[in-house]
């Protein structure tokens, strides 16, 4: 409620000062000014990336906070990360320029406004416009344009200033992101960026980030409602029908020996947490009259495209081997994970894609919107 955003944003004025560019106060508006111009250099004209780069006496980096010199004397996310992403070309080769200019010029005034939020609406709503639709119109630009691969390699082969400033060494950073699965992280990004850059079936040229927007300052409007003791419209509009089986979802989860050493044991677990939130699918779609406010108030159409974009590319398998490394290095190696198998993962994404609700009238209003949605396409 008013009193979770007000203790959450308690203090936040005292970054703020309107008489600066940025908006930020003098001191960040001028730290955030250097790097904005770090970052919009060009690479072929930066002479720091033309040597091994300067270093102080004692062998560390510069610090522009003024306790190791008053310049960066490499690029703050190195030259090979500047190189990767000039070999795009075009406006999408100055992504890192794009993102320092938003911080700077921008996210001042979209973090006061979210400071000032009463509400999980005016919440969501600073999120989608003022973060999450602006990021989006570059990346989907630049998607097709191996933006995400190119920052893959930014990531992984970074020499630059920050990488120094935080981890002492290259090596360090090296050593510390060893066991990190590049390639599956990558495929996984371009998998999930590509589903939300898919065409809208219903409005032409209009790409689904946008109407997820919508959808989700929507969702953000019925967990207002959701814990509005005062609330008296439709059930329809909370998540209160969705409480008794989030309850028993966890309980499931958190009973469960995943310490277990046994393949089958495995198994059995997680059929019985994909088996939970099934039913707490059946309980959102499938409840009488709601399905009815679901397709008026949600966008449908980019929700099925979406989730076919989502399959058709195999998102699962990503997601499974990002989770077997995760685990692993966790447990430092010391324990195999057995875990959700793909076809589980990708059995849920089927369910929620299909909303086969027993009753037949409650699911003919959804198959009559994905006909819909397939005819416009």
């Amino acid at each position: 409620g008013p009193d979770m955003f007000t203790t959450a944003f308690q203090g936040m004025e005292a970054i703020f000062d309107d008489s600066t560019t940025s908006g930020y106060s003098s001191a960040a508006d001028l730290y955030i000014k250097m790097f904005m111009e770090d970052l919009c250099k060009p690479y072929e004209d930066d002479e720091r990336c033309e040597a091994t780069g300067k270093q102080d006496v004692d062998g560390t980096q510069s610090s522009p906070f003024g306790f190791g010199g008053s310049a960066m004397s490499k690029p703050l996310l190195g030259c090979n990360c500047m190189a990767e992403l000039s070999k795009i070309g075009g406006p999408c080769g100055n992504f890192a320029c794009s993102v320092g200019r938003f911080v700077y010029y921008q996210s001042a005034a979209g973090l006061k406004k979210l400071s000032k939020s009463k509400s999980y609406e005016q919440f969501f709503s600073v999120v989608m416009k003022d973060f999450y639709k602006p990021l989006m119109d570059i990346m989907c630009k630049c998607h097709k344009k191996n933006l995400i691969g190119a920052i893959r390699k930014c990531v992984q082969n970074n020499d630059g200033w920050v990488v120094d400033y935080m981890f002492g060494s290259i090596e360090s950073y090296q050593r510390a992101i060893s066991e990190i699965n590049f390639k599956s992280i990558e495929r996984l990004l371009n998998t999930v960026v590509g589903a939300q850059c898919v065409e809208d079936p219903r409005r032409d040229n209009k790409q689904c980030y946008k109407s997820i927007s919508s959808d989700m300052v929507t969702m953000a409007k019925w967990l207002d409602n959701t814990f509005d003791d005062d609330f008296k419209g439709s059930e329809c509009k909370t998540f209160k029908r969705l409480g008794k089986p989030l309850r028993q979802l966890f309980m499931t989860f958190f009973s469960q020996n995943w310490e277990t050493e046994k393949p089958s044991e495995y198994k059995r677990n997680s059929k019985l947490v994909a088996s939970r939130i099934e039913r707490m699918m059946d309980t959102f779609y499938c409840k009488k009259r709601c399905a009815s406010t679901i397709v008026k108030s949600l966008n449908g159409c980019c929700n099925y495209v979406m989730m076919d974009y989502l399959i058709e590319k195999e998102v699962h398998k990503d997601i499974i081997a990002i989770s077997k490394d995760f685990f692993e290095a966790a447990t430092s190696g010391g324990m195999q994970f057995y875990g959700m198998k793909e076809n589980m993962i990708k059995g849920l994404m089927v369910k929620a894609n299909s909303r086969k609700c027993k009753n037949t009238k409650i699911a003919s209003i959804y198959q009559k919107e994905k006909d819909q949605c397939s005819m416009e396409e």
